[in-house]
């Protein structure tokens, strides 16, 4: 909102927006008695009017617009996450502005975009010097998807989205992520207790425990701990962005409560008493369970780094931190738990997500051999 005070109950309220990559302005005065948030509603009313006056007199000069032009008013209206227009403007500035950036918009079409998708099924990434997965090319043409369709439906400067219909690979149902079976789990327990860092011991079995996204560990506070009752409650996470790190709802906007054993609740008391004796003159209630040196919550690859070199010094597996999310469910499911009851577990929405979660685990596998087998093979009969 940009507004400022020219006077006894006058102000004077300026806009901005960049059409075809110039930057237009309006402004108007306006008098009133209005205060608070009533004054506010009223400015950003006045906002969206000059706003809707700058589009209707560039609609013109936006039909010659190229396509960075358009994508740069996408970004600048989305009403998505800070974390995903981050992964937006990651997308664009990787390879897309590459290829359509310098092309008017209105005049890309179809044959442009399979173009596109070509290219990036024969690219090979810098990073893994392995070709693009299905995701990520799935990512980009999503990402051409929701600027075509904001082109169309809000600033009607073309009537189909060339995007519609094309092809791009098939990406597996299953997330293929590793995971640690329930004698890994066990051992890493051992060498965690016994040698580890307490802070990331508990991270540890606090995460194959409940489930949580390693988000939703790295932003838990005290307060969401009741150590009377022994629930803790998790509906927030911590998610960095490129303008630093946010205090969010959880991924699937729920609320989940969990009855911890009494062993963690141990651990995260000791945790708690260190932290206390560390920064007494803190409000331990709205402190981060889990703080670096200077007090502060840990940063999101704070757990990976340590856990990987952990692991690598102690000679046992190492997974990521989202890995053991998927351990968690799998365990579940390896000792028969209804699918259902896994998915409130980890804070999914619908069972087809918790079908991806889950995997075969040795023990399962051999189980599953053990029956076929004796199904299989033929029985010996007596002969009396």
């Amino acid at each position: 909102m940009s507004y400022r005070k020219i006077g006894q109950n006058k102000y004077k309220v300026d806009v901005e927006k960049l059409v075809d990559g110039k930057r237009k302005r309006r402004a108007k005065r306006i008098t009133t008695k209005l205060k608070g948030k009533d004054l506010e509603f009223l400015i950003s009313e006045i906002e969206k009017e000059l706003l809707e006056s700058i589009d209707s007199e560039s609609n013109g000069d936006l039909l010659k617009a190229n396509f960075e032009t358009i994508s740069d008013l996408f970004l600048a209206h989305s009403q998505a996450t800070q974390r995903t227009k981050d992964s937006y403007e990651q997308l664009l500035r990787l390879r897309t502005l590459d290829f359509f950036g310098h092309m008017t918009f209105t005049e890309i079409k179809k044959h442009d975009i399979i173009s596109f998708i070509s290219n990036l099924k024969s690219e090979i990434s810098k990073k893994t010097g392995k070709p693009l997965s299905p995701k990520t090319i799935k990512h980009y043409r999503n990402l051409l998807q929701v600027i075509f369709n904001y082109a169309k439906d809000e600033l009607e400067i073309i009537e189909k989205n060339p995007v519609v219909g094309v092809k791009i690979p098939t990406v597996s149902g299953e997330i293929k992520r590793d995971f640690l079976e329930s004698s890994e789990v066990q051992e890493t327990i051992l060498k965690l207790s016994k040698h580890g860092d307490l802070k990331y011991f508990v991270f540890f079995i606090l995460e194959v425990y409940t489930g949580c996204r390693p988000s939703e560990l790295y932003g838990l506070k005290w307060e969401k701990i009741d150590f009377k009752s022994g629930i803790i409650t998790i509906n927030e996470a911590l998610v960095k962005t490129k303008k630093g790190y946010i205090q969010k709802t959880t991924k699937s906007k729920d609320c989940r409560k969990q009855k911890l054993s009494a062993y963690i609740l141990m651990k995260l008391k000791e945790l708690k008493e260190i932290e206390t004796y560390k920064y007494p003159e803190k409000d331990q209630a709205k402190q981060y369970v889990f703080t670096n040196d200077q007090g502060l919550h840990l940063g999101q690859a704070a757990f990976k780094e340590y856990f990987r070199r952990f692991c690598q010094k102690q000679g046992i597996k190492y997974v990521p931190p989202y890995s053991l999310r998927h351990t968690s469910g799998t365990l579940l499911s390896e000792s028969n738990i209804p699918l259902k009851s896994i998915g409130s577990h980890l804070g999914h929405t619908n069972q087809s997500t918790t079908e991806k979660y889950v995997h075969a685990t040795t023990k399962v596998e051999d189980e599953i051999k053990e029956i076929l087998t004796h199904i299989t093979t033929p029985k010996i009969t007596k002969i009396n």
